[in-house]
């Protein structure tokens, strides 16, 4: 595969280009979807092409190909769209430079799996939710792996390779029982280290502990997002205002704000793909770059953006390798789209506690478990309001009862300087709808606007 970037790079550049990078992304792997109690489909994933981009006259053309054979073709495609492209004078592909190895990124057991083991694995799920309530149904969910090598090659002398596995399951869970109540968990690894059966019960116990709920009033109060809640405020408010793409432009909540202090001085965040068995951890990203952290949010102080290499070069700073082939609504990797900035493994970094500590210091407030919504956000101002379908009451220091549906609303920056308290509970997600990655515990947050 390797030898088929080389052989595309070399066509491009006889073809008259200055510059040239082929990319070959190949995804294999197995899907077993849940339904009603039951696995109900099982399908094979597979995702195999090309990804051209050529540089003539600093100008940049993009063509895809499912077709490993025909050069020509996605050839006279870039250099033909690089003639409307605008002038990069600065921009230029990486160079060779030395990738090293990443701690528990593959695991061969995940790449050779037998069809069977994602059946045993929804069974387990299954199983463990109903042994929580034999009432409860299982209404959905998935597991999902397999293998993912990146093949990149370009004209200035890089030619690299990096192959990770992946593991995704999934449990939806309905208990229809003094009304409706619901639950859900995931869980993520590219390695074979999942507990099926325990997601299944942690998705069941959410819909145990939420049922019968009551109303309450709205007002100020304490909040302590669990991290499934808060990846959904990180994914569509915090990481997007990190993108130096909108950042620079102004169109950021963090724009002109380099060195301000922007968040409680007791939390960091950074980005950090050569972390082992992050979601996408690796040895580079889809551009070639070596993996590197970038640290962003240093003890409250705004430190500094995320960069792909053509933004970076059209702001004079260096790439933070964190080029993606992803959609803006997808969480997987793709051979058609260009490389854009995201976020691999985005972390929110502080001195955690056990969450029972948090609940049993909080006199009177909510524990949420996810939000709906939050797409809606708006990463220029940082404002937000979403809705909450799975939530417990706290009060006196004791979980006390479920509660219905609230909208939970204010300006996410703002919330950042409020913090209460970190957890311990740090887990490994992907976003709900994106291909960042989101490492992040529980977070208490006080004065926080609930509606109910």
């Amino acid at each position: 595969m390797l030898d088929n970037c080389v052989r595309l790079v070399k066509k491009a550049l006889e073809a008259g280009a200055d510059d040239a990078e082929a990319c070959i992304l190949e995804r294999r792997g197995l899907e077993h979807k849940l339904e009603k109690n039951y696995v109900k489909l099982a399908t094979a994933e597979i995702s195999v092409g090309r990804g051209l981009r050529v540089m003539k006259d600093h100008r940049l053309g993009f063509s895809f190909t499912t077709n490993m054979n025909n050069d020509d073709a996605p050839v006279e495609k870039a250099l033909s769209i690089s003639r409307l492209g605008k002038e990069l004078k600065e921009f230029g592909f990486p160079s060779g430079a030395k990738t090293s190895e990443v701690e528990k990124t593959y695991d061969r057991r995940l790449a050779d799996l037998p069809l069977d083991y994602g059946v045993r694995a929804c069974e387990e799920g299954i199983r463990g939710a109903l042994e929580v309530d034999k009432e409860i149904n299982v209404t959905g969910g998935r597991v999902r792996y397999g293998v993912e090598t990146l093949y990149v090659a370009n004209s200035q002398g890089l030619e690299a390779e990096d192959r990770v596995t992946y593991l995704f399951a999934e449990v939806d869970t309905v208990l229809k029982r003094n009304g409706v109540s619901t639950g859900t968990e995931t869980y993520w690894s590219k390695q074979m280290d999942a507990d099926f059966s325990e997601i299944g019960k942690r998705s069941a116990r959410w819909t145990l502990d939420t049922s019968n709920p009551k109303k309450m009033e709205g007002g100020k109060m304490t909040v302590l997002f669990h991290p499934l809640a808060l990846r959904s405020m990180m994914e569509f408010v915090l990481v997007p205002a990190l993108y130096a793409d909108r950042a620079r432009k102004g169109e950021s909540v963090y724009s002109d704000r380099m060195g301000e202090t922007v968040a409680d001085e007791g939390i960091s965040f950074f980005d950090d793909p050569k972390m082992p068995n992050g979601p996408n951890s690796g040895m580079m990203d889809d551009e070639g770059t070596p993996s590197s952290r970038t640290d962003l949010i240093v003890k409250g102080k705004l430190e500094s953006f995320l960069y792909d290499g053509l933004v970076a070069s059209e702001y004079a700073e260096k790439t933070t390798s964190s080029a993606m082939k992803v959609a803006r609504l997808s969480n997987i990797r793709q051979f058609k789209y260009p490389p854009r900035t995201s976020a691999r493994n985005f972390v929110l970094e502080g001195s955690g506690k056990p969450v029972d500590d948090l609940i049993a210091e909080t006199s009177d407030g909510i524990l949420v478990h996810s939000v709906l919504g939050a797409h809606t956000s708006n990463p220029a101002s940082g404002d937000f309001s979403v809705s909450s379908p799975r939530l417990l009451r706290i009060e006196n220091g004791e979980i006390s009862h479920p509660v219905t549906s609230v909208m939970i609303t204010g300006n996410f920056p703002e919330l950042l300087s409020n913090i209460s308290g970190v957890g311990d509970d740090r887990r490994r997600m992907k976003g709900s709808i994106g291909a960042l990655g989101i490492i992040s515990p529980s977070v208490r947050f006080e004065d926080v606007l609930i509606i109910g």
